[in-house]
């Protein structure tokens, strides 16, 4: 919606263009809600909310308000992995199978799968896991051969973070990313451990709203929780 031919207007002017244009949005698409951050020079210059957090209650959406982030959780636990690496604790051509005492599964490809592989979506895990006959996780192809995007790689770099840091996971990628960056209303877990923040909830096709679940262990892939500011 913003195109380069908006990097020289007036943040007044960008933000009364966003919030037409995200307002007809809504109404052509029945959203419930809606919220944006507007950054300019690495800081938040505007935050707009619009409609609502929770339409069985009509309560309104506003920027302080928290979503389910789900796969934007990718990119965070991606830096924290490359703080890692920058720590010397951890390199990223290395097979992670090297740093378990067991393989994370029966196939021989799995011990070429590296965390480049992993963080790049050529690991050749499946999106989420889908298991044979015996119980075991399927690889689909050999690693680096090609992109397939994966939640499931997500995991097993997860697991080898533990083994590296002897730490939870959890600890590690708030250490490196929520606390460094000020994310104080954000959490890799719901309920939020970190703060008491409200929350928008997600609503199915015909508007009415989901209820939350709760996400009490880390998902590499998918758990963050957060505002756009």
């Amino acid at each position: 919606m913003i195109t380069p031919d908006h990097n020289g207007e007036s943040v007044d002017h960008i933000a009364s263009h966003l919030s037409e244009h995200v307002t007809k949005a809504m109404e052509a698409t029945g959203v419930a809600g809606a919220s944006i951050a507007l950054i300019r020079d690495g800081e938040v210059a505007w935050a707009g909310a619009f409609g609502t957090a929770d339409a069985s209650t009509g309560r309104p959406l506003t920027t302080e308000d928290v979503f389910e982030v789900a796969s934007i959780t990718k990119p965070l636990f991606t830096y924290g992995v490359l703080k890692l690496r920058d720590a010397g604790l951890l390199n990223l051509d290395t097979p992670l199978n090297d740093y378990l005492d067991e393989p994370y599964l029966d196939d021989p490809r799995i011990k070429k799968v590296t965390a480049r592989h992993v963080l790049s979506h050529q690991g050749g895990f499946p999106n989420w896991q889908r298991q044979r006959d015996d119980g075991s996780l399927k690889m689909y192809f050999e690693p680096g051969e090609r992109y397939s995007y994966s939640g499931e790689g997500f995991q097993y770099l997860k697991l080898v973070i533990e083994k590296l840091t002897g730490r939870p996971p959890l600890d590690v990628i708030t250490e490196l990313t929520l606390e460094p960056f000020g994310m104080t209303d954000s959490d890799l877990v719901w309920p939020s451990r970190r703060s008491t923040p409200p929350i928008a909830l997600g609503h199915e096709k015909d508007g009415s709203p989901r209820v939350k679940g709760e996400s009490r262990e880390m998902n590499a892939a998918a758990s963050l929780h957060g505002s756009p500011t």
